[in-house]
Formats: structure tokens, sequence, C-alpha cells
């Protein structure tokens, strides 16, 4: 699962076609459970979707900075290369991302429980306001811009659509 979003890029490898077909969108969340820090929202989407997302989670009184662009190291990112807008909540704990992210003290002595289970519930709250809602809250598309850029990282660092076989035939 770290060594670049394996699972999430297999399963849309997979599954492309018929997620191209039901569309939605990913809303992903990884690394948040510190209790001190703040949240941002990494996005590959439409502008409307990173407000959307942000409103809901002030709603529960999760406060989160959006960030529109290509973040390649998420696993909302293979949905996007599929044409799926997506996001991942991340909470950020010191200047250089998360302070103990990946080492032998990040433990559950590092977690806040409540404060997961209000992102849980923001988030489940998020996807039925968005299943529910007719029209849908923002366009189920990637702008054009973002898709050249998302488009290229796909290539270069998932090897694109092809990129197991790729890997494989190289050995």
């Amino acid at each position: 699962e770290e060594q670049l979003s394996v699972g999430s890029s297999e399963y849309v490898r997979r599954h492309r076609s018929e997620l191209s077909e039901q569309g939605g969108f990913v809303f992903n969340i990884d690394s948040v459970g510190s209790p001190m820090g703040w949240f941002e929202v990494c996005a590959s989407g439409p502008g409307s979707m990173i407000r959307f997302v942000e409103e809901s989670l002030s709603e529960y009184g999760v406060y989160a900075r959006g960030n529109e662009g290509v973040m390649p190291y998420a696993d909302h990112f293979p949905f996007a290369a599929a044409g799926i807008p997506g996001l991942t909540v991340m909470r950020h704990n010191c200047a250089s991302g998360r302070f103990f992210h990946h080492r032998p003290d990040d433990d559950l002595s590092r977690v806040s429980a409540p404060l997961i289970a209000k992102l849980v519930d923001a988030a489940a709250r998020c996807a039925v306001t968005y299943a529910e809602g007719a029209p849908a809250p923002f366009p189920g598309s990637i702008p054009d811009e973002q898709r050249r850029e998302i488009r290229s990282c796909w290539e270069d660092l998932f090897g694109g659509w092809n990129g197991e076989a790729r890997a494989r035939q190289q050995t």
C-alpha cells in the first residue's frame, strides 16, 4: 500500500471500465489521527468539489485547507487517472508533514480516536449528500489542465494503463 498506491492502482486497472460507467468521486482519508495539526484536502477535480468537501467537513467542526491539483502519491490518484475526481484528506502536524509518520514511535498513543470519528462522520455525511444530490453538488469531471498533468504522472510513475505488464516484461 505504501509503495506508490499499489493497491488502488491495481484496483483501478482491473475495474476501469465499470468505474467510468458509474462515475462519482473518491474520498480518501489518510494519516489523520494526530491530535494536533491541520487538515489538508489534496484534490484532483473541480474547485467546486473542494469547496463542497470543505463546507461538509466544517459542519462537523473539521476545518481543512483545500489544494487543487495533482498528488500522485495518494490513493485517490489512480482514480483520477481513470477520469474519476478524487481527493485525499490528511492531517499535518509539523512543517515537513507528519512528525510521527512511519517511525517506531508512530503508535496509538499518537492518535485521537474522537478526531478520527468526527472526520469519518463528516466524510460519510459528505458521501450521502453527494449520492442523494440531484443534481450533483459538483461536476463529475477533472479540469483539462489537471488531466494533462495527471496523464503525464500516470505514465511516468505508474507506467500507464499497462504498467504492470510493462514492468514484468522488463524483468
